[in-house]
């Protein structure tokens, strides 16, 4: 079976090596990697600690590195001054992303702002000349309007994505690979009745192969279609149906069915929801799991600068009561550089549960503090809880029964950057965790030197250390980047030393390795493409892995 996958090996490799040739003159710049961190997860849906100072704009691609997982990859759907949200391409909830983990934003580099480098806007000087018939009190400007909904063009936006990756495993005689294909669009004004269309669905082809085993499989998913009406500025009234996220709680998963919010004077809403909640499965099937809920989200002003969210969800698994779930989201803005954000859930059972007892247990908890302090520097804070809850629907791997009732894992950390000189950046990040049965710690330190080197080079150099349940590891890494037209190379090495609880011998120690090589390219200004080739190799290593994402906005 490995065969037939030698023409498409080939490809990606035609393509590494050709897409800078393919580059045209209308995209003037390469893409540059901002450097992020989770801040707030509501399931699909993040909130990460860069924003408009950045450069970032909506649209652009976002790539979040998991720990001991495969990367996340998703799209800017809101942008702030020092923040940004971000819908994930996956939007399983088992696929979200932890408070605290690092990631990155591809923005073409004309646009991106590197950290410690002053924004081009400028502060506007105080206004000098008097305005004519205006007096305190009365607006400066005159009110505006809205046209009707006849009276404007039906608009279609989105992106169009191809992925495709590839792993052998020559130690473990195994190998995977992937290729899907899919559109996220926006359609709105599509009956000149003031609505909007919104779909999100892929088209993917899976093959694995274990020593002599074969298996693949070809599949089709819808992860959003829905129709809403309402819900522009100035309306009261907005309802959504179809498959989509809740807008004010994502954290309830996806639904198919309708969602009614009611917008009062002033910006806070109260809204339900009832339908079906599809199996969080390769093809996300429909099911006759029964999902309704109720929340409100209060806002002090309309600016939103502080706004909390509280909610409750009721689930039937199979026509049999399943889930109680009360959550809760929090933001304060207290200054363009300064944000604190909270979400909560909690689930309460009603003695019929076999591993759980009576009453309410909390279940998950993000809290993050961030400080920007000016342009050269920047710190955070975060604190996350975790419990398994106890459920009838269980299209996931069902959890050991010890873990349901006793792993309940709480993790806090901080991180810091700052600007030490020109074109040098220090990054540093520390978090410790526990569970009920082990504690740990992660360190991590970094240097970034842009420009330093030479002109068009980020040269990165860092060192990490990892106390997990059964190994403790000690790392470093290079990555340099080298930008050159439309494109930039990245070439990386990484090196860590594990020592490994209970093992003698040979196994006791394990020194893996890891060199990297990718390629961001702006084919046109609408058209970019990232491929990445990875070797892994060292003690109980050996394995290789290729990557190609291509996405074409519209």
């Amino acid at each position: 079976m490995r065969r037939p996958f030698r023409s498409n090996l080939a490809l990606l490799a035609t393509l590494l090596i050709a897409a800078p040739s393919l580059a045209t003159e209308t995209a003037q710049d390469s893409l540059e990697r901002i450097a992020v961190e989770v801040t707030s997860s509501n399931g699909p849906v993040l909130v990460v600690n860069r924003g408009a100072s950045s450069g970032i704009r909506k649209g652009d691609s976002v790539v979040i590195r998991r720990i001991g997982l495969p990367d996340v990859v998703g799209t800017v759907t809101r942008v702030e001054k020092n923040e940004c949200f971000v819908e994930l391409e996956d939007l399983d909830l088992e696929v979200g992303a932890a408070v605290g983990l690092p990631g990155e934003v591809l923005v073409p580099q004309g646009r991106a702002i590197p950290d410690g480098a002053a924004s081009d806007v400028p502060e506007h000087p105080p206004w000098q000349e008097p305005v004519d018939g205006w007096a305190p009190g009365r607006p400066l400007l005159a009110p505006a309007t809205s046209p009707e909904a006849e009276d404007r063009p039906a608009e279609l936006d989105g992106r169009l994505y191809t992925r495709a990756q590839y792993t052998d495993d020559r130690l473990g005689d195994r190998t995977y690979a992937r290729f899907w294909t899919g559109v996220d669009l926006d359609w709105s004004n599509p009956f000149e009745q003031g609505g909007e269309i919104r779909f999100k669905g892929d088209v993917s082809y899976r093959d694995y192969m274990t020593g002599s085993n074969t298996a693949d499989e070809t599949l089709t998913r819808i992860q959003r279609l829905s129709y809403t009406l309402g819900g522009r500025y100035g309306d009261q009234n907005r309802v959504e149906f179809g498959r989509f996220l809740s807008t004010v709680f994502p954290q309830f998963g996806l639904i198919d069915g309708v969602e009614y919010i009611r917008r009062f004077e002033g910006g806070s809403q109260l809204g339900g929801s009832v339908g079906f909640l599809p199996d969080y499965t390769d093809d996300l099937a429909a099911t006759d799991d029964l999902s309704t809920a109720i929340f409100y989200r209060w806002v002090e002003s309309p600016a939103e600068k502080v706004a909390l969210s509280i909610g409750y969800q009721k689930t039937w698994h199979a026509g049999t009561a399943d889930r109680d779930l009360l959550a809760s989201n929090a933001q304060w803005i207290i200054s363009p550089d300064t944000s604190l954000r909270a979400s909560v859930l909690v689930d309460y059972y009603d003695g019929t549960a076999q591993l759980e007892s009576k009453g309410f247990e909390l279940t998950e908890l993000h809290a993050s503090l961030n400080q920007r302090l000016g342009s050269g520097a920047g710190a955070g804070l975060y604190v996350s809880y975790l419990d398994w809850p106890e459920l009838l629907k269980d299209e996931f791997p069902t959890p050991l029964p010890s873990t349901i009732a006793d792993q309940k894992v709480k993790r806090g950390g901080a991180n810091a950057w700052t600007r030490v000189a020109d074109g040098v950046t220090l990054y540093g990040r520390f978090d410790l965790w526990t569970d009920d049965a082990n504690s740990g710690n992660f360190a991590d330190l970094r240097a970034d030197l842009r420009d330093v080197l030479y002109q068009g080079s980020n040269f990165s150099v860092g060192a990490y250390q990892t106390q997990a349940s059964f190994s403790d590891g000690i790392g470093g890494r290079v990555l340099h980047t080298h930008w050159f037209g439309q494109n930039s190379l990245r070439l990386g090495y990484d090196a860590v030393q594990y020592t490994q609880d209970g093992f003698i011998g040979g196994q006791s120690r394990l020194l893996q390795r890891r060199i990297a090589l990718g390629l961001d390219s702006r084919l046109t200004d609408d058209v970019d493409l990232t491929a990445d080739a990875e070797q892994r190799f060292g003690d109980e290593q050996d394995a290789y892995t290729l990557g190609l994402r291509i996405n074409w906005r519209f």
